[in-house]
């Protein structure tokens, strides 16, 4: 019977040898080659220094406090500051919330303000202290609160702090 069962294992070792493409295995053992040729290695190549990126000019518009704002007597909304420096463009506007109370509010405008340099994105900083009811109209929860706009209309928001590359991500996506 055992030998049945080796006869059985060798054709089906030599049957799925055949069908799978495998070459038929060798009993006797090879011996190794020697290498008789040197080796060269291809030269390294040098790496290619990243270009620069552009810089702008920060594009960082404030909104006026809201008494001067209402001391101006603007008869439609469209004549006000915030909403010419919203719509007044084609590309991305970041629109951000802030207060002189919140700390994180300093760390996100450092963040902006190298964000327009590089990208040359406009951002309007509204201080919430200052304009409560701007605040309002917005319905603004959180501190620092930024609202990107694209063709006056509000298409995101990052509410709190947000590292610079989620900043850029987002620019690039509406751009």
């Amino acid at each position: 019977m055992t030998k049945n069962k080796l006869l059985i294992y060798l054709l089906l070792f030599t049957l799925i040898a055949t069908f799978s493409g495998c070459e038929k295995a060798e009993l006797m053992p090879q011996s190794t080659p020697t290498a008789s040729a040197e080796i060269t290695l291809a030269p390294t190549p040098t790496p290619t220094p990243s270009p620069t990126p552009k810089k702008f000019d920060a594009n960082i518009v404030n909104i006026p406090d809201e008494a001067a704002v209402d001391a101006m007597e603007f008869e439609d909304i469209e004549d006000t500051p915030f909403f010419v420096e919203v719509t007044n463009t084609e590309d991305v506007v970041l629109v951000e919330f802030w207060s002189e109370s919140v700390t994180y509010c300093a760390v996100v405008s450092e963040t902006l303000v190298a964000l327009s340099e590089n990208t040359g994105v406009k951002v309007v900083r509204v201080n919430v202290d200052e304009n409560p009811t701007l605040a309002d109209d917005y319905g603004l929860v959180v501190l620092p609160s930024v609202y990107v706009f694209l063709d006056g209309v509000q298409v995101n928001a990052v509410l709190g702090q947000a590292p610079y590359e989620d900043y850029e991500e987002m620019i690039h996506q509406y751009r």
